[in-house]
Parts: structure tokens; C-alpha cells; sequence
């Protein structure tokens, strides 16, 4: 009973270390998110396929290796009445070598297809995390706005409801009227419901990054802004368009995946070619007779001469695959460059929008900070005005911010500029300095 419970509790001891090795870091950055992200199943399938194409690479390694075999055959027989032994134990062993010598570049063109299917599938390994960490990204971006919108949209219905209070009492007076007082009432009621939207499209937002990081069960609490350094200069797009076709994972898959079906269709125009191999015996018999050698060595070439129309069909669909491949390549490259020429559209647009903001910001404040003022003298009846505007502002900002964060994170991205190693994402775009917050 005893050993029973040491061994439950060594049992459960071992699933807190592993559900402590899953625990979402509270707050949560940026980069904790996507390391954590990596253990998402869509990434892990794309692993699958890694795992897939190195086995058949080493399945057709393994084909011309050598093979060795032992028989052992135990028979009773009647002997022929001309059989000079007369035995009837006809038992018998054999010990035997084989290998294939030579298949003249049947064997050399497959081996060189799985390699290349591996490379492909290394880069593809590579597109698949990057392009689920950009999602990531993008949902821990959706969770900041939907804070910031919250925040803003609660201060806006707390000042609503402050003019319907402060209305209210004045009604009681008999100094405001009924429809004055039915319309402030339906202002903060709607504002009431704009919050409680907010408020879901916060938890909502949350899920979906909680799911993309494969911990559905851990909603994510405080998230910690990432610094952006739009004040930069633009990266210049001939630079990054000559890095597409050498740097790209998705290019580079593609590219890979072409000398694969090549290779593929080199091998299948090899596939009826002779075939040498060598084979080695050596046997034990109860009974000898005139065809049973102790010891036995031969080379055998085999030279097709016939295979109908199968090796024709081979070919052809060989031919078929890698067309197919080299159009997916083409298509590829051209999606690259639409997307590289798009983020830095983007970035040229957030960075104007920013700029633009820096006044916009400035003059928002002086009016909320007026119209404050006047409040509090009790010359204006609202402050609600002047909290919509600076709302607006403020999510425009972020908005802009973050919008400018990903798309220099996708340029990353496009250029193979992030690295991989036990779970640790960098960006090479990555920069420190924020410069305006």
C-alpha cells in the first residue's frame, strides 16, 4: 500500500513539473508569447513532415545494403531408386550475402531527391513556425488594442454617466426637462453597451492568442507592449527584393522542392536500367549429391528489356510533378514580392500616420485639457466631447504603432531573418529604442 502511494505521488509530482514547464509568464511579452507558441500542433505537423522525408531518405539508403540471411530446412524425403544415397534426412542450411553493385544512377538520382525533399521540407519547417508566430503576433497586438479600447471607452461612459448624474439631480429640481434628461440617460446606456463589448472583445482576443500559443486553458492577463522604432528610415525595397529569391524560406522550400522532382524524374528515365549485384552462399547438406555445393559466388546483371507502357507512365507523371513544382515556385516568388513591396507600403503609411498624430495628440490634450477646466468652473456641462477626441487619438496611435511593428516583422520574416534554436525566436529587425510610447 505503501509503494502504491509513493508511486501516485511520484506520478503527480511528475505532472505538476510538466504543467509548470507550460505556465503562462504573467505579465506576458512579446517574445514569451512566440517562444511559447512553438509548441502550437500545426508546427508540429510541419516538424512531422521533416520527420516523414529523412525516414525515406534512410528507407532508400537502406535498399542496396548489404543482406544476410540464414535458412535452415529440415526434410524427409524417399529417394528416387537411382539416387546413389539412400537416406531419407534431406535437412540442409544456408548462410547468405547479397548486395546490389550497381544500378548505373537509378539509386544516385533517388538518393538525391530525398535529399532534396529534406531541404524542402527544412525550409518549409521554417515558413510554417514563422508564418504562425506572425499570427501570434498579431493576436497579441488585437489583445493591446482591445485594452486600450476598454480603457478609453470606459472613461468615455464614466463621463456620461457623471453628466447623466449630475442632470438628474437638476431634474429633480424641475430645472432640465424630460427629453433632456431621456437623452443623456440613452447616451450613457449606449456607452454602457460599448464597454460591455469591449469588455468581450478583450476576452475574446485573449482566447484566440491562448489557443495560437496552445495553452487554451491559460487566458493571458497583463500583456507588456512592445517598444517600436517607427523614426527609422525605410528599408530600401531593391534590397529586400534581391534577398526574396536567397534568403526566403518559402522561395527556398520551393526551390528545394523543384531539384526534388527533377531528381525524381531522373530516376524514374533510370528506372530500366541494368542492375549488378553479387551474391555469396554457403550451405551444409544432410545428404549430398551432384548439385549440392558447400560453397557458392556470382555477379548477376539483370537488363530489362521489356516494362509495356508502365515506364513511359512513370515518366510522364514525373514530368507532370515537376512542372507542376517549378509553376508553385514562380507563384511563390511572385507572391513574395507583392508581400515585400506591401509591408513596406505599410510601414510608409503607419510612419506618416504617426507623424501626423504627433499634432494631432498635442492638440487633442490642450482641448481635453480646456475643456477640463471649464468643467470644473462649470462654464461646459461635458467632458464626454473632449474624451472621444482624445480616444480616438490615443487608438490611433496604437494602432498605428503596433500596425507598423508587424509589418517590419513580416519584412523579417520575407528576408529568412529570423532564427530558430531551442525554442528562442529573434528577429533581426528587433529594436530597443522607442521613441515615441
Amino acid at each position: 500500500m505503501n509503494t502504491r502511494l509513493l508511486l501516485a505521488l511520484c506520478v503527480l509530482s511528475f505532472s505538476s513539473l510538466q504543467a509548470a514547464e507550460r505556465l503562462m509568464p504573467q505579465p506576458l511579452s512579446l517574445q514569451q508569447a512566440l517562444d511559447l507558441a512553438l509548441a502550437y500542433p500545426g508546427i508540429q505537423a510541419a516538424d512531422a513532415k521533416l520527420s516523414k522525408a529523412k525516414a525515406e531518405a534512410l528507407q532508400i539508403d537502406a535498399e542496396n545494403d548489404l543482406n544476410i540471411d540464414f535458412e535452415g530446412q529440415l526434410r524427409y524425403v524417399d529417394p528416387a531408386p537411382i539416387t546413389p544415397d539412400r537416406s531419407n534426412d534431406d535437412s540442409k542450411v544456408f548462410l547468405r550475402f547479397s548486395s546490389e553493385l550497381y544500378d548505373f544512377g537509378y539509386t544516385a538520382a533517388r538518393q538525391q531527391a530525398a535529399d532534396k525533399q529534406i531541404s524542402s521540407a527544412e525550409k518549409a519547417l521554417l515558413s510554417a513556425r514563422q508564418q504562425h508566430l506572425l499570427k501570434v503576433a498579431e493576436l497579441f497586438f488585437n489583445v493591446l488594442i482591445a485594452d486600450k479600447e476598454y480603457v478609453l471607452i470606459d472613461e468615455v461612459m464614466t463621463a456620461a454617466f457623471l453628466d447623466y448624474d449630475k442632470l438628474r439631480e437638476r431634474h429633480e429640481l424641475g430645472t432640465v426637462s424630460d427629453v433632456r434628461l431621456l437623452e443623456l440617460e440613452n447616451d450613457y446606456r449606449e456607452k454602457l453597451q460599448l464597454r460591455k463589448q469591449a469588455e468581450q472583445k478583450q476576452r475574446m482576443t485573449r482566447m484566440l492568442l491562448a489557443s495560437a500559443m496552445a495553452m487554451p486553458e491559460q487566458l493571458p492577463a497583463d500583456l507588456i507592449e512592445p517598444p517600436v522604432d517607427w523614426q527609422k528610415d525605410l528599408p530600401d525595397l531593391a534590397k529586400i527584393s534581391a534577398a526574396l529569391n536567397t534568403d526566403n524560406p518559402q522561395v527556398l522550400a520551393a526551390s528545394e522542392a523543384v531539384e526534388a522532382a527533377r531528381a525524381k524524374l531522373s530516376a524514374a528515365e533510370s528506372n530500366d536500367n541494368p542492375r549488378l549485384s553479387a551474391n555469396l552462399q554457403w550451405a551444409d547438406y544432410q545428404r549430398e549429391t551432384g548439385s549440392t555445393h558447400p560453397f557458392e559466388a556470382g555477379l548477376v546483371l539483370n537488363v530489362p528489356l521489356y516494362s509495356g507502357a508502365r515506364q513511359q507512365a512513370d515518366q510522364q507523371l514525373a514530368r507532370a510533378d515537376l512542372q507542376e513544382k517549378e509553376m508553385a515556385l514562380q507563384l511563390v516568388k511572385m507572391q513574395a514580392q507583392e508581400a515585400a513591396l506591401q509591408n513596406i507600403l505599410s510601414l510608409e503609411s503607419y510612419k506618416s500616420e504617426l507623424d501626423s498624430l504627433k499634432v494631432s495628440a498635442d492638440y487633442a490634450e490642450l482641448y481635453l485639457d480646456k475643456n477640463r477646466a471649464l468643467y470644473e468652473l462649470e462654464v461646459a456641462s461635458s467632458l464626454k466631447d473632449a474624451l472621444i477626441k482624445v480616444s480616438d487619438v490615443i487608438l490611433k496611435k496604437i494602432r498605428a504603432r503596433l500596425g507598423y511593428k508587424l509589418a517590419e516583422m513580416k519584412l523579417a520574416a520575407l528576408q529568412g531573418q529570423w532564427q530558430f534554436d531551442n525554442n528562442t525566436v529573434v528577429s533581426t529587425t528587433e529594436n530597443q529604442n522607442e521613441k515615441d510610447n
